[in-house]
């Protein structure tokens, strides 16, 4: 019997697809990383992905992650699963990570672009939630300190603490 708790599968797309929205660029060494990545970091993700056997589990998308959202908005929500309910439809989003333009602005952007996807019940993970211990990145702090202002009703919130390094991350679970 399917769960009646899990948004139903977008025909034609197989089970348990990972999108991923980033623009792949090099990564340089800095005060938070030893190491960097100069090569095609989208080439490195799938070769990874590939040896695993998961490659048919994820589709990239590259290109800033609030234009790339809202150019598959309809295609990751699906059709309309009942007519007379036209905003109900057969996929969604039900567990999306912000970890990408940690500005505000950039926060922001990437919640409203994802926002119209996002199945009730769903839950979404921001990361670098505590500025002073990842790079002074004040978006995703802004999101939380600021959810009813930016989402009023719409979300429950649990901050998480990870240790021993902690940037900080926050769950929000989509209740309206």
């Amino acid at each position: 019997t399917a769960d009646p708790g899990r948004a139903p599968v977008v025909p034609g797309q197989p089970d348990g697809i990972i999108h991923c929205f980033d623009v792949f660029a090099p990564v340089p060494k800095d005060q938070w990383r030893d190491a960097e990545l100069t090569e095609d970091r989208l080439e490195f993700v799938r070769s990874w992905l590939a040896r695993a056997g998961l490659s048919h589990r994820a589709v990239f998308h590259k290109g800033d992650s609030a234009e790339q959202l809202a150019a598959c908005r309809d295609q990751i929500r699906g059709r309309p699963a009942d007519p007379n309910h036209p905003e109900r439809h057969t996929g969604g989003v039900d567990f999306p990570l912000i970890d990408g333009d940690h500005t505000i602005k950039g926060a922001l952007r990437d919640l409203q672009a994802l926002e119209p996807m996002l199945n009730p019940g769903g839950y979404i993970l921001l990361h670098d939630t505590f500025p002073d211990q990842c790079g002074d990145h004040l978006g995703p702090r802004h999101i939380i300190d600021h959810i009813e202002s930016v989402a009023a009703g719409l979300y429950q919130l649990c901050e998480l603490y990870t240790a021993p390094l902690n940037y900080g991350m926050a769950l929000l679970r989509r209740i309206g």
